[in-house]
């Protein structure tokens, strides 16, 4: 009966996702009145971007992820005049904008975070409404006019990551695991209770390939105790082999630039379940 509640929810979540909707326009009037195009430096930033902006702009994302997750830049550039959207000022300047030959448009005026701090603003659950709402500021400061629709989007956008994320707290909220992820960490703790997670100081260590015994003294309590060990595709190579040497373990696989966010962040959450249910069943580890 329990397994049979979570397909429901599986396939409640599915149809909510699918059922993607034009808010307050049809899609035939909007592309009548014609797509803004849009430059967009981060990948993730694209994505949501793509999302809210809807049947009104065309994104063009400067940079994708390979299979590693990490960033490669695309070979088109803007023209001459077109609008690029950043994080933030520096990051536009990394991308060799400087506000002369395109409009910089920017979510904030400066970010004093790494590469890796950045990426994880986008997965963490908690943070990514505030991101939404510089990003409506943004869009509906290049078109006025259709501010009330880039508002409705951003509404379903929150209420989708919601959902999302109350479908992960119903199918693996209880699940013990060591997160061993190298950038999933919040979302991870969106949904599950309780994630053992080593503090900074130790991940930083581990690393850069030091103090691997405790790694591997953690790693065997917590196949002692039954846990999963998650990693995902921003994990270092080291921590990963260091896992894959005790027993099998949860990969979380990195984004396409072509993915619905919220596709992929339910992935994430499904993968986990689905380790979960193989170990109940004795198929897993």
């Amino acid at each position: 009966m329990k397994r049979s509640g979570k397909k429901c929810l599986f396939l409640l979540l599915l149809l909510f996702l699918s059922g993607f909707r034009f808010w307050g326009v049809p899609f035939s009037e909007a592309q009548e009145s014609g797509r803004r195009s849009l430059w967009v430096t981060s990948p993730w930033l694209a994505l949501m971007c793509r999302f809210v902006g809807g049947v009104y702009v065309d994104v063009h994302p400067l940079a994708a992820w390979d299979e590693g997750g990490n960033l490669l830049l695309e070979a088109k550039r803007p023209p001459e005049g077109g609008t690029v959207i950043a994080l933030d000022k520096e990051e536009g300047h990394l991308y060799g904008f400087k506000g002369k030959d395109v409009e910089l448009r920017t979510l904030y005026s400066r970010l004093p975070l790494g590469d890796a701090e950045r990426e994880r603003l986008f997965l963490d659950p908690a943070g990514l409404p505030f991101l939404g709402q510089r990003l409506l500021v943004v869009l509906a400061d290049i078109d006025r006019e259709c501010y009330g629709y880039y508002q409705r989007r951003l509404a379903e956008f929150q209420s989708r990551l919601e959902s999302t994320v109350d479908v992960g707290r119903q199918i693996i909220g209880d699940v013990l695991l060591l997160d061993l992820t190298g950038r999933s960490s919040l979302l991870i703790e969106g949904a599950v209770k309780a994630p053992i997670r080593p503090p900074e100081a130790v991940w930083t260590k581990w690393e850069q390939g030091q103090g691997l015994s405790s790694l591997r003294l953690s790693l065997q309590e917590a196949r002692r105790r039954g846990w999963l060990v998650v990693v995902d595709v921003w994990t270092p190579e080291g921590i990963r082999l260091e896992a894959e040497t005790t027993g099998p373990i949860v990969f979380l696989p990195g984004p396409s630039i072509e993915q619905d966010l919220f596709l992929f962040l339910y992935d994430q959450y499904l993968a986990i379940w689905n380790a979960m249910r193989q170990k109940e069943s004795g198929r897993g580890a």
